[in-house]
């Protein structure tokens, strides 16, 4: 059994939210490995740039345990 997709988005949408103070223009995600549903999600956030006066922002997630990505 693997959760859908979208969980590992809604995760990562809500740190990005937090970083941006609730403002985010746009989101943009790849999914690159499936998640189990016993597994815990570890977020990473990293500036990349100004355009336009808005902040660019990547995010990792990663599966904790096997530290795979499962979404950029």
């Amino acid at each position: 059994t693997i959760v859908h997709g979208m969980y590992s988005s809604a995760v990562a949408r809500r740190v990005l939210s937090q970083v941006a103070n609730g403002f985010v223009t746009r989101y943009r995600a790849s999914f690159t490995g499936m998640v189990s549903p016993s597994a815990t999600l570890k977020c990473k956030t990293q500036f990349v740039t100004l355009r336009s006066g808005f902040k660019v922002v990547s995010v990792e997630v990663r599966d904790k345990q096997t530290q795979t990505l499962v979404l950029k």
